[in-house]
């Protein structure tokens, strides 16, 4: 090839070259002052929407309603077993009866000798019944008092009788005193009057608050609570911010007062201006009143609980009403719920109606910073 076509060939490709280049550049609004002008490569303004062009109008608002996933359905974290109910219930009066009289009687020189012989107490229709330190003996005065107690009470009366011990000794231990303590004391009032319903339970040292060694005995004690629900007793012992309630199946299963647990949850009134929400794993509609709502499915006890932790604000309480074991959960566990919680530091009540010793929902309120109710039966 001579020398004046390699030029010619060589001026060629530099003038392709180049235009591709300059092509570029005015791509990137490079040059000419483009990145000064405003009118230079800018995207078309969108049409404005006159008056007379009538655009679709917006659908007005209207209040969500959520269908609770079934059984066959994975749940989504944030929106799944759970129903946001309108807690429209009110509470039920107790039918009336005579005012509950009774003097409590001195004790006698032995239970004097084995703890101090401190009076039993009555006041506001509950008898609180004392106990010497390791011990569930009750005593001439203990039996009296209670027999007193039961002969006035109608036929069917529901009664409570909770167990406690002071703060000494081991937790295990001391909740198995509160339970040999409530036992016998539900003894004294089925022989005085067969016909009573009793659910005790246990607080162990969980309500233990004193210190002094004079006062311990106030600590260690049964309370006999006629004419009161455990759902009410409960809930009134654990208030919230936010309460989570049980819509399983087996909470229309009957009570020894003869009720569900379902009926005793519709005749509590809830505190105005609380959120009120319901877990099962079953479809439902939510926002719906609570006074109509009717037990379903499983329990799927972790994952709403997960689920409404994420739905509550940081610092705030919540009461879980429970009667069994979590059976359903798909995603979450106590250690989650756990971590979730401590996270956002929100504390869990528990209320427990199961009657399993070692249910694992009362852990939650344990590492939480929570209170328990249960009932041993």
């Amino acid at each position: 090839m001579n020398k004046e076509k390699i030029k010619q060939t060589f001026t060629r490709y530099r003038t392709h070259i180049g235009a591709s280049v300059l092509a570029l550049a005015l791509g990137l609004g490079i040059g000419h002052g483009c990145s000064e002008d405003p009118q230079c490569y800018q995207p078309s303004p969108k049409p404005k929407v006159t008056a007379t062009e009538n655009p679709l109008p917006r659908a007005a608002p209207t209040r969500k309603t959520t269908l609770a996933p079934g059984p066959g359905s994975l749940p989504n974290p944030i929106q799944g077993y759970l129903c946001e109910v309108i807690a429209d219930t009110k509470s039920v009066p107790v039918a009336s009866e005579k005012p509950l009289t009774l003097t409590p009687m001195n004790p006698g020189r032995k239970a004097k000798r084995d703890h101090d012989g401190k009076k039993n107490s009555f006041e506001n229709n509950v008898l609180e019944a004392y106990f010497a330190t390791n011990s569930w003996k009750c005593y001439k005065n203990d039996i009296t008092d209670v027999a007193k107690l039961a002969k006035q009470l109608a036929p069917g009366t529901t009664v409570i009788v909770e167990g406690n011990a002071d703060h000494r000794g081991s937790e295990k231990w001391n909740d198995e005193l509160g339970t040999h303590r409530a036992q016998g004391i539900e003894g004294i009032l089925l022989r005085n009057n067969p016909t009573l319903k009793i659910q005790t339970t246990s607080y162990g040292e969980e309500k233990a608050t004193r210190t002094d060694k004079k006062d311990l005995y106030l600590d260690r004690k049964v309370s006999i609570i006629p004419n009161r629900s455990v759902v009410k007793q409960a809930l009134d012992k654990l208030p919230a911010d936010v309460y989570l309630v049980d819509q399983s199946h087996s909470m229309i299963n009957p009570t020894p007062a003869g009720t569900s647990r379902w009926e005793e949850i519709q005749n509590y009134s809830f505190p105005k201006g609380k959120k009120v929400y319901t877990f099962s794993d079953t479809s439902r509609t939510c926002g719906t009143k609570l006074s109509g709502e009717k037990p379903v499915g499983g329990t799927p006890m972790y994952d709403s609980l997960s689920e409404l932790i994420n739905l509550t604000p940081f610092g705030k309480t919540i009461t879980i009403l429970t009667d069994g074991e979590d059976s359903s959960s798909r995603y979450a566990t106590a250690d989650k719920v756990v971590s979730q919680a401590t996270a956002k530091n929100i504390s869990i009540n528990v209320v427990d109606l199961s009657g399993v010793p070692q249910n694992s929902a009362l852990g939650i309120a344990t590492q939480t910073g929570g209170k328990t109710y249960r009932i041993s039966k």
